[in-house]
């Protein structure tokens, strides 16, 4: 059975072109009820970016109750878009436990069903068991599709992300990211999400040059940084967009 790839799944998060939060379209970056509205919008879309949907919901659900009166009716709209998106998936993911549960008891060394029931559980929160069932595919990584083995060796740098093992995280996501995906669509997302993954453990571990540089070739290769990893990359105050900018138009004068 064909492992399941589950998508980032979701509705806009509210924002701006200029990045300024709720907290400054609604009066101002001191505004509390607004600053953490922001703080929780935030996290909920890191989480759904990162198929953690349950984690995801939570902070949606939160996000809902935080709202203050006074916030625009289309930041309402969203979240409750993105609580409607996240149940739906909640439930394909609950579906797809139930479903490789099945396979998997009948043949325990398929890899791929290892991996769809991993990737099942991690997006319903339960981690722990998840990462059981990728080690278990890892003895047949060689013999995997490029998309699969992306997806258990990034999935398994996740889960020691998600305990702040940020050492333990960059070297699965550095395997992750030097699997060739060949033509394999599915496999170069994959392994273009590895390489994010990577420069948020830069950043984490405050490790500039390296952060530096792997935003370069992330640059060159798929374009402007999604917007977790452009926050990162801030922290280490590096200009991602402005990086983006001069690799399209050349050095500005």
């Amino acid at each position: 059975m064909q492992a399941m790839v589950i998508p980032p799944y979701g509705g806009e998060i509210p924002s701006d072109p200029a990045g300024a939060g709720l907290a400054t379209r609604l009066g101002g970056p001191h505004e509390p009820a607004a600053e953490v509205l922001d703080s929780l919008l935030y996290e909920a879309r890191l989480a759904r970016d990162r198929c953690e949907y349950r984690q995801a919901l939570d902070l949606y659900e939160r996000a809902l109750v935080a709202a203050p009166e006074d916030v625009p009716s289309s930041a309402i709209a969203d979240i409750l878009e993105s609580l409607a998106n996240l149940r739906d998936a909640i439930g394909n993911c609950a579906q797809g436990v139930a479903r490789f549960r099945i396979v998997v008891a009948v043949a325990p060394q398929d890899p791929e069903a290892r991996i769809g029931l991993g990737s099942s559980l991690s997006c319903l929160g339960r981690g722990e068991e998840a990462i059981q069932h990728f080690r278990a595919a890892l003895p047949f990584l060689d013999t995997l599709r490029p998309c699969c083995s992306v997806d258990c060796l990034h999935s398994i740098g996740s889960y020691h992300y998600r305990r702040g093992e940020y050492r333990q995280a960059l070297t699965w996501f550095e395997r992750a990211a030097k699997v060739e995906p060949s033509d394999n669509l599915l496999a170069a997302v994959g392994v273009q999400g590895a390489l994010g993954s990577k420069i948020r453990v830069y950043s984490k571990l405050g490790m500039e040059r390296e952060a530096r540089q792997e935003a370069k070739e992330y640059v060159a290769l798929h374009g402007r940084l999604p917007g977790s990893e452009r926050d990162a990359l801030r922290k280490l105050n590096i200009d991602a967009d402005a990086m983006y900018v001069e690799h399209c138009t050349g050095p500005l004068l």
